[in-house]
C-alpha cells in the first residue's frame, strides 16, 4: 500500500508530527515508552492515535479498557522521526517517532512497518457493516442456498502469527449473535455483540468479512468464502 508520509520519511524528507502519528493508525501494532527525568518508564502496546483538541491519545483500538496515555502538544518542545529498514535479526522495517517533553520526559513511539502488517481495512476496499447489515449478510452467506459452497478462515494475532483453515463449515446462530466455525482442527466461535467491527467485499468470485472482535486489540479474523 502506497503511503505519502510514508514515502517523505523513506526519502529522509521531513513530515508534521501530526502526519506521522496518522501511520499508528495503518499499521496493526506500534510500541510506547515513556521516560521521566527519574528513570521511570511507562510502556504501552498500542495500535491507535486520536488526534484531539491540543492532545494525542494512544490507546488500543478495538480494547474497551482505559489502557491508553494523553500527551498535550504544547508539552512537546521537539521530535524526531526517523526510518529504519530491517536487518537479517528482523523482518520489520521501523518507523521512529522520539518527542522531547518540558518536564524532560521522553516519549518514544515505534511503529512496526511490513506489508503483512498493514491494516487491512485502510486500503478502501472494504466497506464498514453495522451490526444489522452483518447480521443479514451472514445469514444470506451461510444459508443452505447461498452460492457460495466453502469457507477459508484465517486468524491473525499480536504476535502476526496467522493461522489458516481451509474448507471449514460456517453457520450463523441468529439468536445468540455469534458465527460458529468449525473444521477438522476443531470449532469456535465469534460473538458479534459489543463493539466488535466488521468489513467487507465481495466480486463475483469471492465474499469476505474482515472481524476486529471487542477486547481483543491486535486480533484481526478473516473469512473468505468462495
Amino acid at each position: 500500500m502506497k503511503n505519502k508520509t510514508l514515502e517523505t520519511i523513506m526519502n529522509n524528507q521531513e513530515v508534521t508530527l501530526d502526519e506521522a502519528m496518522e501511520l499508528i493508525d495503518v499499521y496493526e501494532y506500534a510500541t510506547l515508552h515513556l521516560t521521566n527525568a527519574s528513570g521511570r518508564e511507562l510502556s504501552l502496546e498500542i495500535n491507535r492515535c486520536d488526534d484531539q483538541k491540543g492532545s494525542y491519545v494512544f490507546s488500543q483500538h478495538y480494547y474497551s479498557t482505559e489502557n491508553s496515555y494523553t500527551v498535550m502538544k504544547d508539552e512537546i518542545v521537539s521530535h524526531e522521526i526517523k526510518y529504519q529498514e530491517h536487518d537479517s535479526r528482523s523482518r520489520f522495517d521501523y518507523i521512529f517517532i522520539t518527542c522531547h517533553l518540558k518536564d524532560d520526559s521522553k516519549l518514544d513511539l515505534i511503529i512496526f512497518k511490513h506489508d503483512s502488517y498493514v491494516k487491512k481495512e485502510c486500503d478502501g476496499e472494504y466497506e464498514f457493516l453495522d451490526t444489522s447489515e452483518a447480521e443479514d449478510l451472514f445469514a444470506e452467506t451461510t444459508g443452505e442456498d447461498s452460492k457460495w459452497k466453502y469457507a477459508i478462515v484465517t486468524i491473525n494475532d499480536i504476535r502476526g502469527f496467522s493461522s489458516t483453515y481451509i474448507f471449514v463449515n460456517v453457520s450463523y446462530d441468529e439468536d445468540e449473535m455469534e458465527l460458529v466455525i468449525k473444521g477438522k482442527e476443531g470449532s469456535a466461535k465469534i460473538n458479534l455483540e459489543g463493539e466488535t467491527e466488521i468489513y467487507f467485499r465481495e466480486d463475483e468470485y469471492c465474499r469476505e468479512f474482515l472481524i476486529r472482535p471487542n477486547n481483543l486489540p491486535f486480533m484481526r479474523i478473516e473469512l473468505s468464502f468462495h
